[in-house]
């Protein structure tokens, strides 16, 4: 009975140093998931800024292709308005010697 008595107490410092141990690695896990939520809600807020540069983007891009459409039609009329132009002129006097 007595080394009964005498293990006895070195059980309840093992549980205690059992449960000490267990609450060291509890507080680690629980930092690591702490770490692991804020690297995650960092990640979030990259993915939405990166999802608010690419609608910027295309927005831009529709824009630009819009510009270079109006761009190439001003290009074509002033390339060719003073030929459609002289054409127009020529038509309408052969037209106005032939009625005459």
């Amino acid at each position: 009975m007595d080394k009964l008595a005498i293990k006895t107490p070195n059980v309840s410092n093992s549980n205690t140093s059992n449960l000490e141990a267990l609450n060291t690695e509890l507080k680690d896990i629980t930092s690591i998931l702490n770490s692991n939520i804020e690297k995650l809600i960092v990640r979030g807020e990259s993915l939405q800024n990166l999802n608010e540069m690419s609608d910027s983007l295309k927005h831009n891009s529709l824009k630009y292709k819009k510009n270079v459409k109006m761009y190439n039609l001003k290009l074509i009329i002033s390339e060719y308005a003073p030929i459609a132009f002289v054409s127009l002129l020529f038509v309408f006097l052969v037209w106005y010697m032939v009625i005459r």
